[in-house]
C-alpha cells in the first residue's frame, strides 16, 4: 500500500535509506545527521511530498521523497555548508573514502544543459529528489509503482519533474519510465545526469 509519509515514518526510512545507499553522500554523514537534520527537514518544509509503501507486514519497504521546488529543498538542507562539512569531516577519520566526496561537495559543480533548458528553469520544477527500496524488496516492481504514484499527484498541479543520477542502472531505469536526459553535473570527478519528464 502507498501512502503519504508522516514523521512517524523517520526511523524506517533512515533504516531503508543507509541499507540500500552506503556509498551516498547523504549516508556518508551518518544516521544521526539523517534522524535529527536530513529528515526532519524533509517533513518541516511544505515543499516536499514524501510517499512511502506498505508491505502487507505492515513495513514500510520503500519511499519516494519530491520537492516542489527543485532547488528550494537542497538549500534548506545545505545553508550551513560548515555544519555539513562538520558531519563529514568527523566520519572521515573512520572512512577515507569520504575524502572526494568532501573536496566535491565543497568544490560545487558545473552544468552541461541541452539547449532548451537552462539553470533559472531547473530551480523552478519539482524534482524527484529520492526513491529508495529496499535491498531486499528490489526487483518487485516497487520502486514503480511508488514513482508513478508520486508522478500523478505532482503532475495534477506542476508540468515537469527533474531527477538527478549518478547510476547508470538508475538513469535506465528513469528511461523507461519516460524521463529523457537533458544534461548533465560535474561534480569534480563525478558526472551526475539530468533527465526530465513532461506531463502528456
Amino acid at each position: 500500500m502507498i501512502r503519504k509519509a508522516t514523521q512517524d515514518d523517520i526511523e524506517s526510512l533512515v533504516y531503508i535509506h543507509i541499507d540500500a545507499l552506503p556509498g551516498e553522500l547523504l549516508t556518508s554523514l551518518g544516521e544521526s545527521f539523517l534522524t535529527k537534520q536530513f529528515y526532519p527537514k524533509v517533513f518541516q518544509s511544505a515543499n516536499t511530498l514524501t510517499l512511502v509503501n506498505e508491505g502487507y507486514d505492515g513495513l514500510v519497504n520503500a519511499f519516494c521523497i519530491f520537492a516542489y521546488k527543485s532547488d528550494a529543498l537542497t538549500s534548506q538542507i545545505v545553508k550551513n555548508k560548515l555544519f555539513i562539512t562538520k558531519y563529514l569531516l568527523k566520519n572521515i577519520f573512520n572512512d577515507v573514502t569520504l575524502i572526494p566526496k568532501v573536496i566535491g561537495y565543497l568544490k560545487g559543480y558545473r552544468l552541461q544543459l541541452s539547449p532548451y533548458y537552462n539553470i533559472e528553469y531547473l530551480k523552478k520544477i519539482t524534482e524527484l529528489y529520492l526513491i529508495v527500496t529496499h535491498p531486499a524488496h528490489q526487483g518487485k516492481g516497487i520502486g514503480s509503482k511508488i514513482i508513478e504514484e508520486g508522478l500523478n499527484i505532482v503532475f495534477q498541479e506542476y508540468p515537469s519533474c527533474l531527477v538527478k543520477t549518478s547510476s547508470e542502472r538508475a538513469k535506465q531505469f528513469y528511461l523507461r519510465h519516460r524521463f529523457k536526459q537533458i544534461g548533465v553535473e560535474y561534480h569534480w570527478k563525478k558526472e551526475i545526469t539530468l533527465l526530465i519528464r513532461n506531463y502528456l
